[in-house]
């Protein structure tokens, strides 16, 4: 599990700069709500709203929950812990950084795992399918900088789960 970036991580970011990036996703959340193309698109649960009407707004830690389960850490197992741990050891050049690492096949590591993630977002809206790229690009970096993709983990699901609450907030009339 550790071999696929499910471990303590190495300190990268300051406490203080990693706890802003995170609290920089929610406002982010925010935007995103009143964005038409967000805002149709999510959530992907076409009867949360209905739920939450019909059982209150607890369910929607439930909704949590699961998407964290379901979606969210499949998701970055898969490209930032799949596709970049395994991979760092196939690669092998002269060129390495200060911590020993291959400089140049690490770029690539990261850049393929963005590349594909990035795929997977074509059909979606255009600002996200625009925004996955550097996005991805920045969460590999951050796995490979810290040894684990729960820093990316966080702020990924952070981002999505704030912007499912914003557009539930809104489709419920608590925000205009």
């Amino acid at each position: 599990i550790k071999n696929l970036g499910l471990a303590r991580p190495r300190p990268f970011l300051s406490k203080k700069i990693f706890l802003f990036i995170i609290l920089f996703a929610v406002p982010f959340g925010f935007i995103g709500a009143y964005l038409p193309g967000l805002y149709s698109y999510y959530p992907y649960s076409r009867t949360l709203l209905a739920i939450i009407a019909g059982r209150g707004f607890g369910f929607f830690f439930l909704h949590v929950f699961l998407y964290l389960a379901l979606y969210y850490l499949p998701w970055e197992l898969f490209f930032r812990g799949f596709l970049i741990f395994p991979l760092i050891s196939l690669f092998d050049s002269g060129q390495v950084d200060r911590d020993g690492r291959q400089i140049a096949n690490l770029s690539i590591i990261v850049s393929f795992q963005a590349v594909l993630s990035t795929l997977l977002h074509f059909g979606h809206p255009l600002s996200e399918t625009l925004s996955a790229l550097p996005f991805g690009l920045f969460l590999g970096y951050l796995a490979l900088k810290t040894g684990s993709i729960l820093p990316g983990l966080l702020i990924h699901s952070v981002f999505g789960i704030a912007l499912d609450f914003f557009i539930v907030i809104r489709q419920i009339g608590v925000l205009p």
